[in-house]
């Protein structure tokens, strides 16, 4: 199941991040490469999130409904909640313009990049211990994931 949703999305994603205005070269090796602006690496990461929350076992419809809210602090933080507030506009975009079609692919590259980045840097799980604040914001990062991949027609992976 997996390696179907793998092999899929990744000539899927492949097609849809080229800029239609650029020349088109196929190639296998770079479609499923596993790092950088591929499918493979895009769900990859979705895993991870999805791990992630999955470690904490903390139930995050019951985190919500407590109030628990996101304090941003770190400048990783900052950037990946940044990054989430766009996709909003990257839909309005599209919608404006279906050659555009790319920049959702770019908008999940970012994201994915950005949570890396957050995950070196700050501890979501620690000693035990869930950081509630940074749960929530691997949450909104795999939602917003999700949400563009559904808009790709891409199956998101919840552990590889």
């Amino acid at each position: 199941m997996a390696a179907e949703a793998i092999g899929y999305g990744a000539i899927k994603y492949f097609d849809l991040r080229q800029n239609p205005t650029t020349d088109y070269i196929f190639s296998y090796e770079r479609m499923l490469d596993v790092k950088g602006d591929t499918a493979v690496y895009l769900l990859q990461q979705h895993a991870r999130i999805s791990s992630v929350i999955t470690k904490s076992k903390v139930d995050i419809e019951a985190l919500k409904k407590k109030g628990v809210t996101i304090t941003l602090k770190e400048p990783t933080e900052l950037g990946l909640a940044f990054e989430i507030t766009q996709l909003s506009d990257v839909i309005f975009l599209v919608l404006d313009d279906v050659t555009q079609t790319h920049r959702i692919c770019e908008y999940l590259y970012k994201i994915s990049t950005k949570f890396s980045e957050f995950w070196t840097n700050c501890k979501v799980i620690e000693n035990e211990v869930v950081n509630e604040s940074r749960l929530l914001l691997c949450e909104a990062a795999a939602v917003a994931m999700r949400q563009a991949f559904k808009l790709l027609g891409i199956k998101p992976l919840m552990q590889i």
